[in-house]
């Protein structure tokens, strides 16, 4: 007799009507991969709802009786499942279940991250030329800017002429290719300025004569003054 109830209970524990309604599937997923979820513990005649809330930018991909899959941005969703179906005695036999499901990082490695690149120093001289143009209300001095920054593009070229052979003629010539290019008094704050820090290596007054070291050190201040001006926005 006991084994006849023992019998009995198995049988009734093995029914589908007694297997419990199951999400099965990865809980955690990440980004731009499907969420694959299927349900287990369901009778075959059930009819089977999934829902997925949020519901707002789910995307559901064709699926099979029994499963789910479906896209969606990061995040974490609920997944519900109702199972319906109806008994021999004719009542509507109703089960429901969920889950949670996160949607997190990406399954592709980052790329290596550029460096970053350096800042470069601050310049005075830039500082200063970037206030003067700023300050001037000339509606050529864009041009003007252009133009400047051609002379001195040019400069150690002209210093390296062996014919210019003091420093009274450098200036004359440096000082005509500026009036050449950039008329009257227009751009005059930024030129004058410009003009002083090659003085810094050029001496003022009487002609001197141009030595070697004088020349390398003017043009290194000429390409000095063009970088600053270079920065100049």
């Amino acid at each position: 007799m006991k084994f006849a109830k023992a019998l009995v209970l198995l049988l009734l524990l093995a029914s589908p009507g007694w297997a419990e309604l199951k999400i099965e599937g990865p809980t955690v997923v990440p980004v731009n991969q499907l969420v694959k979820l299927a349900a287990s513990g369901a009778d075959a005649k059930a009819g089977l709802v999934w829902r997925v809330s949020p519901r707002v930018k789910v995307s559901k991909a064709d699926t099979i009786k029994g499963k789910l899959q479906f896209a969606a941005p990061a995040g974490t969703y609920e997944i519900d499942l109702i199972s319906v179906m109806l008994a021999a005695d004719g009542t509507t036999v109703v089960e429901e279940t969920s889950a949670t499901v996160t949607i997190g990082e990406s399954p592709f490695p980052p790329g290596p991250v550029p460096p970053t690149p350096p800042v470069p120093p601050a310049d005075p001289l830039a500082t200063e030329f970037q206030a003067l143009y700023i300050a001037d209300t000339g509606t050529s001095k864009a041009a003007n800017l252009e133009k400047l920054k051609a002379i001195y593009r040019q400069a150690p070229a002209t210093i390296a002429d062996v014919t210019i052979a003091d420093t009274l003629q450098l200036r004359n010539v440096l000082g005509k290719a500026s009036e050449a290019l950039i008329p009257g008094g227009e751009f005059l704050p930024v030129r004058t300025r410009a003009g002083r820090e090659l003085q810094t290596v050029l001496p003022t007054g009487p002609a001197v004569p141009l030595t070697a070291e004088m020349r390398t050190a003017a043009k290194g201040v000429c390409s000095r003054i063009l970088a600053a001006l270079e920065r100049v926005k």
